[in-house]
């Protein structure tokens, strides 16, 4: 059975920080809940005596036809007009790149984990520089996501929308994987100036009750 490798307190923290910003993307691009829009409707006696409260809220795969439309049921969504079939290109684009970036953050999370708990993988200079450009890229495919949303809620289908809480959690794990990416590149280079260079190294795994020794 292979034993877990000894690795820098700096590849764990790495790891640990790397699981907060995957869960930061993993909310922000799969809830519903990047733009908002509310008002409510005077009365229109006598079919609406009431008024009539309106809630529209749009994310990466969720677009509203008519955000104009009247809602009998009041707060609910009339799911026939709020589909992501109704999504202008723009939109799309954003639930393309919010694709591109949760696998590319994604894949930085595994190589931040196998670094940890794989030994072949453990404190090589290679997979840091790959797992600090995964990083990187997610943080590339992040930022037309808050540009395009930031700058189109304006005049969506005629009508201003609020950005809500998925856009600010968006920001947050930019944010985060942006400084990610820096503290990767900074253990990357102080590993590279302080390991042995050329410098074998020897293990030994237990097999069939015997120990053998490899060289790596």
């Amino acid at each position: 059975m292979g034993r877990i490798p000894k690795t820098t307190l700096s590849s764990k923290f790495l790891l640990g920080f790397s699981c907060v910003c995957i869960l930061l993307y993993s909310i922000a691009i799969s809830q519903q809940y990047w733009l908002r829009f509310r008002t409510t409707q005077p009365p229109k006696p006598p079919k609406y005596p009431f008024p009539v409260r309106i809630k529209v809220h749009m994310g990466l795969f969720r677009a509203c036809k008519n955000a104009k439309a009247e809602i009998p049921q009041g707060t609910l969504i009339i799911e026939d007009w709020c589909r992501s079939k109704h999504a202008p290109d723009w939109h799309k684009a954003c639930a393309a790149f919010g694709i591109l970036a949760f696998l590319a953050a994604m894949t930085q999370n595994l190589l931040a984990l196998f670094s940890v708990t794989w030994t072949r993988m453990a404190n090589k200079l290679v997979y840091k520089l790959v797992s600090a450009a995964c990083s990187a890229v997610s943080v590339g495919f992040m930022i037309p996501i808050l540009i395009l949303f930031d700058v189109n809620r304006d005049n969506y289908r005629g009508v201003h929308y609020d950005l809500y809480y998925c856009y600010v959690l968006g920001v947050i794990g930019m944010v985060f994987y942006f400084f990610l990416t820096i503290m990767i590149l900074a253990d990357a280079y102080y590993y590279r100036n302080h390991s042995e260079p050329c410098e074998e190294k020897l293990w030994t795994e237990e097999t069939n009750g015997e120990s053998s020794t490899r060289y790596t």
